[in-house]
């Protein structure tokens, strides 16, 4: 690698930034942060492992730089179908500090603003 192109293809010297990025924007209580575009403009690889990287870091979309990039962001950021189902059966038994257990899977205060963010991001008005 030369030092005109300092980038690896992981993209690990910028983990430390993009990890503060998000933690910053989560102790503000605002929505994850848009992630970096992709310069690798016909790899539709790397896209597709910068944008799974950048949702497991918690970024709430990423910049496209090419109208190829963008339905593949557009889908891997809207929630699901079963996402969907997931946030609409998830009990409110965090809204005063409580906790559940449905189908085995600890329901906190925690659960339940991520399954409100994911009815908010949900496409058809679920909101």
């Amino acid at each position: 690698m030369s030092w005109a192109s300092s980038r690896g293809p992981d993209g690990d010297e910028l983990g430390v930034a993009r990890g503060l990025l998000v933690l910053a924007a989560a102790a503000a209580s605002l929505a994850g942060p848009i992630d970096g575009p992709c310069a690798s403009l016909r790899d539709e690889g790397t896209l597709e492992l910068e944008i799974e990287r950048a949702r497991r870091l918690g970024f709430g979309g990423k910049a496209c730089i090419h109208p190829d990039q963008v339905a593949p962001v557009l889908a891997a950021f809207t929630p699901g179908e079963e996402d969907v189902a997931w946030a609409r059966s998830t009990p409110a038994a965090g809204e005063t500090g409580g906790v559940a257990v449905r189908d085995g899977e600890m329901v906190d205060l925690a659960t339940l603003r991520r399954a409100r963010r994911i009815l908010a991001l949900a496409p058809g008005g679920s909101r």
